[in-house]
């Protein structure tokens, strides 16, 4: 059950990737997480700071530390479009039913479960983009009605699948948010 002990310290990156892909990237902040702060608490601190900076909207794309709805809500009034890493097995909730009137028992705090590794828990998506990825694989992204997001810690976004087919190997899929 435990995450391997590495020896070192942990480091939160704020950079840009340049348009045509190489190995080089500008640092915009480079922080290191200290035992006390997670991964996703020194990331928002980091997006407050440098996110008013840019003269243009960014789009983080970030790893499984910045997919929790705490990350999502400390972020959700930075100008900034996300695409984060979910773990697959993260469930959301759709907005709980209403309370009827002379109901008994204390009401719903949830609705149905939207799991992310569970398409029967999906609802149909409204469309879906198709193209090659950098090696000619083809890619699915699906937006999903964020209407089946219901309580995901954030107040706006949406939320969808991204399904990569590499040849000779079962489909992987990932969570957006």
């Amino acid at each position: 059950g435990h995450a391997p002990a590495t020896a070192g310290w942990s480091f939160s990156s704020v950079v840009v990737l340049p348009e045509i892909p190489s190995s080089w990237m500008y640092v915009l902040d480079n922080q290191r997480i200290p035992s006390t702060t997670t991964a996703g608490q020194r990331g928002a601190e980091q997006l407050t700071a440098v996110v008013p900076h840019l003269c243009e909207r960014p789009l983080l794309v970030a790893d499984r530390h910045y997919g929790s709805a705490k990350f999502v809500s400390a972020t959700a009034a930075i100008e900034c479009d996300k695409l984060l890493r979910i773990p697959g097995n993260r469930v959301f909730y759709r907005p709980a039913p209403r309370h009827r009137k002379h109901q008994r028992g204390a009401p719903k705090k949830d609705g149905a479960p939207f799991k992310c590794n569970d398409a029967r828990t999906h609802r149909k998506a409204t469309a879906i983009w198709q193209g090659p990825d950098d090696h000619g694989h083809r890619l699915e992204v699906a937006p999903i009605d964020p209407s089946d997001a219901g309580r995901t810690g954030h107040t706006s976004g949406a939320i969808g699948t991204l399904i990569a087919h590499r040849p000779g190997a079962a489909a992987g899929r990932a969570s957006c948010a």
